[in-house]
């Protein structure tokens, strides 16, 4: 990647035909969308430049890099570099780097808008809750096809879950929150294992699930229960089970649904692997009527999940299935471009919009 620093405003698009001028002949200049970051914690700012490299592997686009650094300083800064994706780099992509501080950060919309290549969509990779951005993120948003968002910086998931259903409302672009991608696996997984009829009535009438998750903290999660979160609030809401009340007892979470059939229990579990991801989903179990068992539970830092399934008159031997790679294949690249809103992911907000998810 080539790199010209320090680039005056005024020079960016000239200094970036200089760098493409100055690039081997063989580099195919590429670019299918306009990608807009924004990251305001530095230990974020890493996870987000290797989500960047995946993304233009798959998809190479022009890339508008904003980095607040969090001083009081009152400065902005620009730089312009090449990054080249494929296996031997020949195809390379514009990418444009602003960092800013202050009251500069008001000057940041007006500076890269005319650097988004024209008649292409726009899409805003958002490092911070979108519901509490009023400096930047309104200003882009009227141009975006798509705000994808991680919820995991937000500090009061039941404040952010009825803004958001109130954004999706009033917002013009689509939206894709990314912890909402990152259980689409378990999800997928969740629903062919209760695909018939006897397996759902097991699950209507289950008195206690217990969601397993991984709370060993990272610098790109630090609130490593918001997957968990996720995915009851996606099982009470499909299931429509009306919620009574949470409680707490140290790091685990306890929460009470009223059933058709009664009440159920779900708990959130922490557990500690190193292997896994921060934050992700370690394993399932649900108690269901009739003594029944439903068991998944993911093999040490492999995609494999083990299921087992038991009642009170029978056993079945247990059988193994494979989530879909998240972290390093098309999967994550699909939720994010191709997947649109869905009545499940506003079905899921409004089940945790009840609860006091303060951290």
């Amino acid at each position: 990647m080539k790199t010209i620093e320090d680039v005056r405003e005024m020079d960016i698009g000239k200094e970036l035909e200089q760098l493409w001028g100055s690039q081997e002949h063989s580099r195919i200049r590429a670019c299918l969308f306009n990608l807009i970051i924004y990251s305001r914690e530095p230990r974020r700012t890493a996870y987000f430049h290797s989500l960047v490299q995946m993304i233009i592997e798959n998809f190479p686009c022009r890339i508008i890099f904003i980095e607040g650094t969090g001083n009081d300083d009152d400065f902005i800064r620009t730089d312009v570099s090449v990054k080249g994706s494929g296996k031997g780099g020949e195809i390379a992509c514009d990418q444009i780097r602003i960092q800013a501080s202050g009251e500069s950060m008001a000057k940041v919309p007006f500076l890269l808008l005319p650097h988004i290549v024209p008649d292409l969509p726009v899409y805003l990779l958002w490092g911070q809750d979108p519901t509490q951005d009023n400096h930047i993120l309104p200003h882009l948003e009227g141009f975006a096809n798509k705000v994808i968002f991680d919820s995991e910086t937000t500090d009061n998931l039941q404040r952010f879950s009825k803004e958001m259903l109130h954004q999706m409302q009033t917002w013009e672009s689509t939206i894709t929150d990314l912890n909402w991608a990152r259980v689409s696996a378990w999800r997928n997984l969740f629903a062919q294992t209760f695909e018939d009829p006897e397996d759902i009535d097991h699950l209507q009438s289950s008195q206690k699930i217990a969601i397993k998750y991984n709370a060993t903290k990272d610098d790109t999660c630090r609130n490593c229960q918001v997957q968990a979160i996720y995915l009851q609030g996606w099982l009470a809401g499909r299931l429509r089970w009306m919620f009574k009340e949470l409680e707490r007892n140290g790091k685990e979470v306890k929460i009470t649904y009223i059933t058709h059939s009664g009440s159920v229990e779900i708990t959130l579990e922490p557990s500690f692997r190193e292997d896994l991801p921060a934050g992700s989903i370690i394993g399932i179990n649900v108690f269901g009527s009739h003594q029944s068992h439903y068991a998944m539970e993911r093999i040490e830092s492999t995609r494999q999940v083990k299921i087992s399934i038991s009642s009170y008159d029978q056993c079945q031997i247990p059988h193994y299935t494979l989530l879909s790679n998240l972290e390093r294949n098309h999967s994550l690249m699909k939720e994010i471009f191709y997947d649109t809103n869905s009545h499940h992911y506003s079905n899921m907000l409004q089940a945790i919009s009840q609860m006091d998810w303060r951290t």
